[in-house]
């Protein structure tokens, strides 16, 4: 209820009034509000006057002397009416001595007009908070932020003989400054008078007091803003009216609310002052999902490329120094920066000098040689600018010993020299580029006698890197620099097989933010405006890189979700003996007609994509080998289609396109099994599923279907992106939790099955062969071969289990593997708590396709499982079915599986197909359509046959789209209107969000997901997911507003306490679920990378001793290592290879070959375990990359930095 408020003085504020009104309504007399022994919340208002008026909401002139009024906001009407009948009734109700002594006379109250908006409704029913602790805190706040002016603020470099290199300034750019620290958003703020602003996280900064100096160094750029100049004429989005949603009574008031939105109470009110430094990273999920556009577009700030737009270099200078103007606030400083728990300490003194490494003139001359070196190299040097290697000045000086080492290496090992420098910076940090180049140049010269020879015992057998993968050049772009990173492998397309001679003509490009993570709107900034002119001017007009010229090229769907794009550099070809340039648009143009789609930006960038979608090659098809069939479709007007994506083949073409697959350069494992039923392909211009058809039998055909093709194209090449040759698991997830709970699911036997996975995997990881399977299971460790690794260091009668916990200290190998174990346990774990991945027994996951045969009635599937033991399961009976994401009510439902077919009449047919589910093609919808808008050109469908994890009843599914609306400009799409809508789609790029707010809005609902706010986001869930195909986004106004509070569930990996002030507790089975694991080795991460960095730094001083032949061969002869690893290592060399001690020689050709794939193994490792770091401040461990584990804190590293793309990397380096 809203009760109205008139008296109160210009001077009172909203603690004032709370002081008065608490004894009241958290007194005797209103305790039989209260529950559970908790006071009910309350929230006060006090409303601005408004200039100029002389009475009015908010102003109120009375004997002379200015008023406000102001509103008492209560959780219900009974509250509020019992307040105002006892106010009115008893004069002494509320205390007169706080009156008078607060504000001089009595206030008065009075019923409000106004309904409670539900943003306050939800404020008030959240947890209570206790103002005293929200009054302390917002005191230190206060301290904190406090302006402490500042005389200079100067960007240096660190310099490898220790002094700092001053090379800019912001003192002549509107002084004077200052400094104070934003708690609320957990930075450091650099301001000016004029409103520009240099903004540090406190995660990525470090600060050191030297003398009246202080430094920050800092791990990633800065953040640079300024106030909206209205001459930059942005572009608002005219489909948001900012103010348009928020409550009347929200705006144009100063607003005290003592029911703090606990969203937010972990970074801008938490009441436990620890809780605000809890080392959690939620920012981009909190921001995305709760920005509410407040501010209107003129009030919003302008971020910035650089303070100064002529001046680029800020971006590359990592250290910021500054004087205060009082010698006396350089303690405060001190205090204020522990008090945020920044690390701070005093250091001895740096010189300071002026060296103009990044002047005008060695910028210009760098680029310049750029142009002149072959672009391997080029892009080698470039990236060692980009990531603060090196600074001009040392590159520069790189280039006449590069030129020499081209003339006397060759180009192919001076890029190897060239991306080595990184790693030789981090060893020996004081030592000049120059030297170290020359280091490495010695190294390869001493190395010139040696050649091993090709028949090598020891390369014998070693597998070439896979025709489907390829180097690949990357670029992140980010709002003040382009980061430079490989060449690294990635899966190759059709169009980089095309032109494989021309790789490095292609490149990668990201768009991120300055952590890496995904761009998040900004309470503050126009984030819109400035996401149009950084990002759309590189779509737009290119990316200059190592002296090239890229432009955009196109996109895969994958690529797209992840904001990344493929660059091109024009490149010249022979083609009918004329030259030829490719760029963009013929590589466009060669793909196929597009005229059906090209007046749809968003549709006709999704056909592209097709093309660069990752696949292997395997057969050539004839045009008279294909069979051009309708599509099933049902009788219903419109019709739903039953074969959507879908069409046969015959067996025996199967068969062809698995011997290529499987043929003897291929490292797939199980070359042996039977061809799979189905493949899911890319074939020309069509896309979809080809499963095998008994019809087809005796012939070399394919079949395409209408829904399958999407273009027109000549390309004849059947290129398979997946191969269904295995079953797959089926593992619980967060959405199909909450969807159970919703249709009836009883928590039990979900608890059960996370019990029983966490007793598995921790029974698992106490013995080596058990510890092979749970790698083997949970895919991890397979670029190391560890599941291999660990059946082979089973112990022998007598011997110890490395994995043993107790025990003498282990040796240094054994303790390796440990952490190992540790770290692959923790991965598995972290998976069940912070995604609910349990594995389901009796379930499995399959591809979906159609029943050629017409045999199976309405409601009826049939599935085969051959496994690879050669074992056959036909799933017969009821099995809940279900596909990810389950967002609606109707995306799991019950079905009936026919077992194994009949040996006469249509069903024999089914016989054929194995691993994967067959759909029926009767009824007047079909089921995969059903089930989260499935269809058939590649979707996997999850059967559950335990009938304790079924439901009741079928809830009817959702609304089938009847034909996407697509955005047209009414013209053919250009390379201008496809970079328009890669930048649209960032900025709208609105799925994580939708699922985030659907789940937290199901946790409080009564109804869980059948809740009208979660099927209103269900539904535009949906627009969301064709956005990439439409162009069609979902606006943020159209979401229904989040529920206020986080559950436990998804409070990232901070731990906190149920009772936090910024997490409830769940009472939904994730809450329960999450609360029963525990994850270990988070902080065993943390000290094993404090660890390696502290022995990196005892190397830089010492000195790193190189080992020599003579060691290895001692290491191999010697009898005193008890070590079970070393003894079977030793035992498993020593039987292939002669390492002993012998005069002839091949010992130690054999072992200097050792060395020297080692050498190259740790190379590729230390360039892997920098790319692209998870957290800023340290690179991967080696124990995570071993084990394919990446233990993070970080809410967005499994988009960012997949363990798929670590085994990618790191199994062409093994």
């Amino acid at each position: 209820m809203e009760i109205f408020i008139t008296g109160i003085p210009l001077g009172a504020t909203e603690f004032h009034l709370h002081d008065v009104l608490t004894p009241v309504l958290h007194g005797p007399s209103f305790a039989h509000y209260s529950t559970l022994d908790r006071p009910f919340n309350f929230i006060v208002r006090i409303f601005e006057p408004k200039k100029g008026a002389r009475r009015g909401r908010g102003r109120l002139a009375i004997g002379g002397r200015t008023w406000r009024d102001g509103l008492l906001l209560v959780p219900s009407r009974a509250i509020g009416e019992y307040f105002l009948d006892s106010v009115n009734c008893c004069e002494d109700f509320m205390d007169p001595v706080i009156i008078n002594e607060v504000f001089g006379q009595r206030l008065k109250f009075r019923a409000g007009k106004h309904e409670l908006s539900e943003r306050d409704l939800q404020r008030l029913e959240g947890p209570y908070v206790d103002a005293q602790a929200l009054r302390e805190d917002t005191e230190r706040r206060a301290e904190l932020s406090k302006l402490m002016e500042i005389s200079k603020v100067e960007f240096g470099w660190h310099c490898h003989d220790d002094a700092i290199s001053i090379e800019a300034s912001l003192c002549s750019i509107d002084p004077p400054w200052s400094i104070s620290f934003d708690v609320k958003h957990r930075r450091i703020v650099i301001e000016n008078n004029a409103g520009m602003r240099v903004i540090i996280r406190f995660k990525a900064v470090r600060a050191t007091l030297e003398g009246e100096r202080c430094f920050l160094w800092l791990d990633q750029p800065p953040i640079f803003d300024q106030q909206h100049q209205p001459n930059r004429n942005p572009n608002p989005d005219p489909n948001i009216d900012p103010d348009q949603h928020a409550p009347k009574s929200d705006r144009n008031v100063n607003v005290l609310n003592f029911n703090v939105n606990p969203i937010v109470a972990n970074f801008d009110f938490g009441f436990n002052f620890d809780d605000i430094w809890r080392d959690i990273q939620l920012e981009g999920d909190l921001i995305n999902d709760d920005y509410d556009f407040g501010l209107p577009e003129e009030e919003l700030r302008d971020r910035l490329k650089s303070p100064n737009p002529h001046c680029p270099i800020f971006a590359y200078l990592r250290i910021i120094c500054f004087s205060f103007s009082h010698s006396d606030q350089i303690g405060i400083f001190e205090r204020k920066a522990r008090t945020a728990r920044l690390s701070i300490e005093t250091s001895t003194a740096h010189d300071l000098v002026k060296r103009g490494h990044f002047s005008a003139m060695n910028v210009s001359k760098f680029r310049r040689s750029l142009k002149l070196l072959p672009y391997d190299i080029a892009f080698q040097l470039d990236g060692l600018l980009s990531r603060c290697i090196f600074h001009p000045s040392e590159l520069l000086e790189l280039v006449d010993p590069i030129c020499a080492a081209i003339d006397e290496f060759g180009s192919e090992k001076t890029v190897i020299l060239t991306r080595s420098l990184e790693s030789q910076r981090g060893k020996y940090p004081r030592l000049p580029a120059r030297e170290l180049f020359y280091g490495l140049c010695q190294e390869i010269d001493d190395s010139r006698d040696y050649q091993p020879h090709k028949t090598s015992s020891l390369r014998r057998g070693r597998v070439s890197v896979a025709s489907e993968l390829f180097y690949c050049h990357r670029a992140t772009i980010t709002p003040t620099s382009t980061i430079l990173a490989g060449p690294l492998p990635d899966e190759t397309n059709r169009v980089i097989r095309q032109f494989s001679n021309n790789m490095s003509n292609f490149l990668r490009v990201e768009f991120r933010e300055e952590d890496r993570h995904q761009i998040r709107q900004d309470e503050e900034v126009n984030t819109n405006t400035f996401i149009d002119e950084r990002f759309g001017s590189i779509l737009h007009d290119g990316l200059t890189v190592a002296g090239r010229k890229f432009e955009l090229l196109g996109w895969s769907s994958s690529a797209l979700r992840e904001h990344a794009v493929w660059f091109i550099h024009p490149f010249e070809i022979i083609q009918d003996s004329q030259p030829v340039i490719v760029d963009g648009d013929y590589i466009r143009n060669s793909l196929g007609d597009f005229s059906k789609v090209i007046q749809c930006p968003a549709r006709y960038g999704a056909r592209i994509g097709q093309a660069f979608s990752a696949t292997e090659p395997t057969i050539d098809i004839g045009f008279h080998e294909i069979i051009q069939i309708g599509d099933k479709e049902s009788n219903t007007d419109p019709p739903s289609v039953f074969t959507d994506g879908v069409s046969p083949m015959s067996p025996e073409l199967a068969a062809e396109i698995w011997s290529i697959m499987t043929n003897k350069q291929s490292k797939r494992r199980f070359k042996e099994s039977p061809p799979p039923s189905a493949f899911q392909i890319r074939f020309g211009g069509a896309k979809g599923v080809f499963c095998v058809c008994s019809s087809m039998k005796g012939s070399r055909h394919i079949a395409i279907r209408p829904s399958m093709s999407k273009f027109e194209s000549t390309d004849s090449v059947v290129e398979v992106s997946k191969a269904f040759d295995r079953p797959m698991d089926t593992f619980l997830n967060r959405p199909l939790v909450m969807l159970l709970e919703t249709l009836g699911v009883p928590l039990k036997p979900l608890m059960e099955l996370q019990r029983q996975a966490l007793d598995r995997t921790e029974e698992k990881s106490w013995s080596c062969p058990t510890m092979a399977q749970l790698l083997e299971e949970s895919g991890l460790g397979g670029a190391f071969a560890l599941p291999s690794i660990f059946t082979h260091l089973s112990p022998r009668p007598g011997e110890v289990d490395i994995t043993q916990r107790s025990g003498d200290p282990p040796s240094s190998m054994v303790a390796f593997l440990q952490r190992v174990i540790r770290f692959s346990v923790n991965h598995i774990l972290w998976e069940i708590k912070y995604k609910a991945r349990i594995k389901v027994p009796d379930a499995w996951t399959l591809v979906g396709v159609a029943d050629e045969h017409d045999y199976l009635r309405e409601g009826e599937i049939y599935a085969c499982i051959r496994k690879l033991d050669g074992e056959i399961i036909y799933i017969e009976g009821p099995v809940l079915i279900s596909r990810s994401p389950t967002v609606h009510p109707g995306d799991a439902r019950m079905v009936r599986a026919i077992g194994r077919p009949p040996h006469s009449g249509s069903g024999v047919g089914l016989s054929l197909l194995f691993n994967c589910v067959v759909f029926s093609c009767r009824g007047k919808r079909s089921l995969p359509s059903m089930l989260a808008g499935g269809d058939l050109d590649g979707d996997i469908y999850a059967l559950i046959l335990d009938p304790n994890l079924h439901i009741v009843e079928n809830k009817p599914p959702e609304e089938a789209t009847v034909a996407k609306v697509l955005k047209n400009i009414g013209r053919s799409s250009n390379v201008r209107d496809l970079g328009d809508f890669v930048t649209d789609y960032i900025k709208n790029d609105m799925l994580g969000v939708i699922s985030t707010r659907l789940l937290r809005t199901a946790d409080k609902a009564e109804k869980c997901m059948e809740d009208e706010a979660c099927l209103t986001l269900a539904r535009l869930h949906s627009i969301a997911v064709d956005f990439p195909k439409t162009g069609i986004p979902v606006q943020f106004h159209e979401m229904p507003r989040a529920p206020k509070g986080l559950p436990d569930w998804d409070s990232g990996q901070a731990n906190v306490d149920a009772e936090s002030d910024s997490y409830y507790r769940s009472e939904r089975h994730l809450g329960y679920l999450y609360r029963e694991v525990k994850l270990p080795a988070v902080p065993e991460a943390k000290r094993t990378a404090r660890q390696q960095l502290r022995l990196r730094r005892r190397r830089e001083r010492q000195g790193e001793r190189e080992m020599y032949v003579e060691d290895i061969q001692g290491i191999f002869e010697s009898s005193k290592d008890e070590n079970p690893v070393t003894q079977t290592l030793v035992q498993k060399i020593g039987s292939t290879f002669s390492v002993g001690r012998e005069e002839d020689g091949e010992s130690f050709d054999i072992i200097e070959e050792m060395m020297a794939i080692f050498q190259q193994y740790a190379r590729e490792l230390e360039i892997i375990s920098s790319a692209r770091p998870v957290v800023a401040s340290r690179p991967l461990s080696e124990e995570e990359i071993v084990a394919g584990s990446i233990v993070a804190t970080s809410s967005q590293y499994v988009r960012r930095y997949s363990p798929s793309n670590v085994y990618l990397w790191t199994n062409v380096c093994v």
